[in-house]
């Protein structure tokens, strides 16, 4: 007898890897391993983040690397720069979506946001003549916890 949350993890096994089958990329095990680890994440997460996660007995960590450098030019994942030179990534769902995120300044906590800039600045840049438009947008603040002048590291009021 399969259990509800079994059949959930296998549908999704399967979505997942039919999204890579119309990428046009191969269907490999360490490409299956990577989508796996992206799927399970709360939050984007580093090459090495992933490596570790999948165990160094999965792949290399150059695989890591190549795996999402495909993954990216394909759309299946977006990358992430939160200021700390250190690229992540999280799967894009089936339909486009993106995150952008706020990070704190202090803690380097990340909140997602689920809003995108208006339309309107991509159809003023296609009046311009521009096309293949994307973008990579992310916040940086200092969250209401850290805000509190009692947390270490806090910002100092004047």
């Amino acid at each position: 007898m399969t259990s509800d949350k079994g059949s959930q993890n296998s549908a999704d096994s399967q979505r997942r890897q039919e999204r890579l089958r119309h990428s046009g990329l191969r269907n490999t095990r360490p490409r299956r391993h990577v989508l796996q680890v992206l799927a399970v994440a709360e939050q984007p997460l580093s090459s090495r983040e992933i490596h570790s996660r999948m165990g160094a007995e999965a792949c290399d960590l150059v695989t890591v690397y190549r795996c999402l450098a495909d993954f990216e030019r394909v759309g299946l994942v977006q990358r992430h720069e939160f200021g700390d030179s250190n690229a992540r990534f999280e799967l894009n769902d089936q339909t486009g979506h993106h995150r952008h995120y706020v990070v704190c300044r202090v803690c380097h906590g990340k909140e997602p946001m689920d809003v995108c800039p208006p339309h309107w600045l991509e159809e003023e840049l296609r009046a311009r003549g521009y096309s293949d438009i994307s973008h990579s947008m992310e916040f940086f603040a200092v969250c209401p916890h850290c805000r509190d002048d009692s947390h270490p590291g806090a910002p100092q009021r004047q």
